[in-house]
């Protein structure tokens, strides 16, 4: 057993710490942004905060404008900081015409799905008779084409920013989840084709 006053007590210099960190933590990997992008998203950032500080204090929303603002907030800050890989070269700021303030255009993309996706809840519950949605207490458990594709949207985006900051493991525990109530529904579905 070694002698702890004899024994070499490096204390670790803030370059060292910041090496451990970049190489050991997930979410300390974010992409550069343009200055004047980085204002807005700051912004944005703000704003998002300032929301779920008083919706803590003062009470939700309905639930159905609740989620779609949490989730647009995330949509949009997570799109635009962390890139599609780790890679140095995507983390990196680059010149490119592809690009604006840094952000690739298939997260901008993205991101206008992701936020459309997680407000149409809140739009179409009352309905939109122009678009023939009808309001949500009608078509519960009977979703419209539209119900379909933003719900695709959602889960999809919403499972690709759980791996983008948190890693491969959660979307893969939810996809098994996923794929065992789709078989659920299979086979409920199949047993009442059996009945009828």
């Amino acid at each position: 057993m070694t002698d702890p006053s004899t024994s070499d007590n490096h204390a670790l210099s803030a370059e060292e710490l910041a090496a451990i960190e970049e190489k050991y933590d997930e979410t300390a990997a974010t992409r550069e942004v343009a200055p004047s992008l980085g204002m807005v998203l700051r912004a944005i950032a703000l704003t998002f905060a300032m929301y779920h500080f008083i919706t803590a204090g003062f009470g939700l929303p309905a639930d159905h404008w609740h989620m779609g603002w949490h989730l647009s907030g995330l949509f949009i800050l997570t799109y635009a900081f962390f890139p599609l890989f780790k890679s140095k070269s995507l983390l990196a700021m680059k010149a490119s015409s592809f690009r604006i303030g840094n952000i690739p255009l298939y997260d901008l993309v993205f991101m206008v799905l992701g936020v459309a996706s997680s407000l149409y809840v809140g739009l179409a519950w009352q309905g939109i008779p122009m678009l023939g949605i009808e309001e949500q207490t009608f078509r519960m458990g009977n979703p419209n084409e539209y119900d379909i594709f933003f719900g695709v949207i959602i889960i999809l985006l919403v499972l690709d920013i759980a791996r983008r900051t948190l890693g491969w493991v959660l979307p893969a525990i939810i996809c098994v989840f996923i794929s065992y109530a789709c078989l659920l529904y299979t086979s409920d579905a199949a047993d009442d084709m059996q009945c009828v």
